[in-house]
């Protein structure tokens, strides 16, 4: 399971679940990836964003959920993304154009008390 600390997985599972709490967080990560790459529009247009937000937000929690809980079902749920994204034909550097919106969005969305450089660090060893 990536290396991550207890504190690393605890740091990622509590930021997850403070950014979760507003609905529309999901919804400006996949806007903030459209708006600053727009090739991803194909996968996420506009008519389609709620439900492709609330499918993506739903899936990154049940592997944070998993994090430190279940590595049979973290593996599980991490594969049934690859095979998905592969399905759609996304490629793996596409993964860091989404870390570095996932993070900018973090940082905008969540307070500095919140959000540490040490939950930072956690983040960009995750994605």
């Amino acid at each position: 399971m990536m290396n991550l600390t207890d504190n690393e997985r605890e740091l990622l599972k509590n930021t997850w679940d403070l950014f979760k709490e507003e609905p529309d967080n999901g919804r400006a990560i996949l806007e903030r990836l459209v708006e600053k790459y727009p090739k991803y529009v194909k996968w996420f247009p506009e008519k389609d964003m709620d439900k492709l937000t609330k499918m993506h937000v739903k899936s990154f929690t049940k592997v944070i959920n998993f994090i430190d809980t279940n590595k049979k079902m973290y593996d599980k749920q991490v594969d049934k993304i690859i095979r998905k994204h592969k399905k759609e034909d996304v490629k793996i550097d596409m993964f860091d154009d989404f870390s570095e919106v996932l993070i900018e969005v973090l940082k905008e969305k969540l307070h500095p008390d919140d959000l540490t450089d040490e939950a930072i660090a956690a983040w960009r060893k995750l994605c």
